[in-house]
């Protein structure tokens, strides 16, 4: 689901790119066309992003990848504005990662604390850069 998430992104940008330079409009097109047969995110059981086709019960609640929520970040297919369900199912996959273990090794709170502005919980967000200069820098 990871890929369709980001070929979703890149079929949108291209699209839009083809928008606002009047340039290769037959390119939209096709984009536009294949863009419908590319899953949509969907949400599962829990509340949560699916991580995969399937609703599968998670082996590792914790895990400490978090890809299948680059719609998120840094992809941009999930607002607070544009797609509240989706904001709040993404929410709810950072809760239950991090709820289980998940999220402390340096690269996976960075982009954790990224996730957690884009969801305009600034209170995390910093905590998470308090977090990652305390426990992944020399300081």
């Amino acid at each position: 689901m990871t890929f369709a998430k980001i070929i979703r992104e890149l079929f949108t940008r291209c699209i839009e790119s083809t928008r606002i330079l009047q340039e290769d409009q037959e390119f939209g097109e096709v984009l536009r066309s294949a863009l419908t047969k590319i899953p949509e995110t969907s949400i599962g059981k829990h509340g949560q992003i699916q991580e995969w086709s399937n609703d599968y019960d998670e082996l590792e609640p914790g895990h400490r990848h978090i890809s299948h929520l680059f719609a998120l970040h840094p992809g941009t297919q999930i607002t607070l504005q544009s797609t509240p369900d989706l904001a709040k199912a993404a929410r709810v996959t950072l809760d239950r990662r991090l709820e289980h273990g998940g999220g402390h090794t340096g690269w996976s709170r960075a982009w954790i604390l990224n996730m957690w502005a884009r969801l305009e919980e600034s209170e995390l967000a910093h905590d998470n850069i308090v977090e990652l200069l305390r426990s992944s820098t020399l300081l």
